[in-house]
């Protein structure tokens, strides 16, 4: 979708392509990243840091939009975000769920999440006429309210046994 956005804004087919791929790079080092932090940050706040630099990333995206080098650097720290929390999710996901349905629970989070995924090229070419700038905010601000309701609602789970994250 941003490689066809990204031509939409007056790259062409090769720059946008190029943007986007070595940004990809970024979800290596985001992976590793979440290797060496998984179980000395709570994750309640690996999600939080994550989501809020993705969203920090989205913005410059749509501030930057004309700045062909300074795509490369968004691109990037959101690709390496994105990685960072999907990984963290996958773990705190299922930490938050009793053993006797912790695998279908996780299932259907997931499911949810793919489902609301595919929704997700929906909204942005909904938004698209509003500029992509505004588009860019608009993912930003769906991480934000996810950071929202981590923060009030989510519980501590690093440093706890999966017994005790269950009573």
């Amino acid at each position: 979708m941003l490689v066809l956005e990204y031509v939409n804004q007056g790259y062409a087919v090769s720059q946008s392509v190029a943007i986007t791929t070595i940004g990809t790079v970024g979800y290596v080092i985001g992976a590793y990243l979440s290797i060496l932090v998984a179980d000395k940050l709570e994750r309640k706040y690996q999600f939080v840091i994550g989501a809020l630099i993705m969203g920090f990333a989205f913005i410059l995206r749509g501030l930057l939009i004309h700045d062909y080098s300074a795509l490369f650097i968004a691109g990037f720290i959101g690709f390496a975000a994105n990685s960072w929390l999907l990984a963290c999710l996958f773990t705190y996901t299922a930490e938050n769920f009793p053993t006797r349905i912790r695998s279908i629970a996780t299932g259907g989070v997931e499911g949810l999440g793919s489902g609301l995924a595919t929704v997700g090229p929906i909204i942005f070419v909904l938004l698209r006429p509003f500029g992509f700038f505004n588009v860019m905010i608009g993912l930003a601000t769906f991480l934000f309210v996810g950071v929202a309701l981590v923060i009030l609602f989510g519980s501590r789970s690093v440093g706890i046994s999966l017994e005790q994250l269950n009573e």
